[in-house]
C-alpha cells in the first residue's frame, strides 16, 4: 500500500484545527450574548464550562477525522495532495460547526437553563 507523505495530512489537521478554533470562539461568544439575561452566575459558569469542553472534544476529534480523512483521500482515492487536503477540510468544518451550535444547547441543558 503506498503511504502518503507526512506533509499534507500535517497541513490538513493544522489548519483544520485553526479554522475550529474560530468555529468555537464564535460559538462561544454567541452563547455568552445568548445567556446575557441569566442573572444566576453559577448557572452561567456550568453552561460556558460544558460548552467549551463539548467544543475543546470537536476540536480534537475534528482533527484526528481531517488527518484521517486526508490520508484515505491521498491513499485510496489517488488525488492530488492540494485537492485531498481541501476536501478533507470543508465536510470536517461544516459538521464541527454543527456540532458547535449542539454543544450551546448542550451547555444549556446541563447548567438547567430554559
Amino acid at each position: 500500500m503506498n503511504t502518503p507523505s507526512k506533509p499534507p495530512v500535517t497541513i490538513s489537521v493544522i489548519v483544520t484545527v485553526i479554522l475550529l478554533l474560530l468555529i468555537a470562539a464564535f460559538a462561544f461568544f454567541m452563547q455568552i450574548i445568548l445567556m446575557n439575561g441569566v442573572m444566576n452566575s453559577s448557572q452561567t459558569n456550568i453552561a460556558l464550562g460544558t460548552s467549551l469542553a463539548c467544543q475543546g472534544v470537536v476540536v480534537i476529534l475534528g482533527a484526528v477525522m481531517a488527518g484521517w480523512l486526508t490520508r484515505l483521500l491521498l491513499t485510496r482515492f489517488n488525488m492530488s495532495k492540494a485537492l485531498a487536503v481541501i476536501v478533507a477540510i470543508i465536510p470536517v468544518a461544516i459538521l464541527a460547526a454543527v456540532l458547535s451550535f449542539i454543544a450551546i444547547f448542550v451547555g444549556l441543558a446541563a447548567a438547567g437553563i430554559k
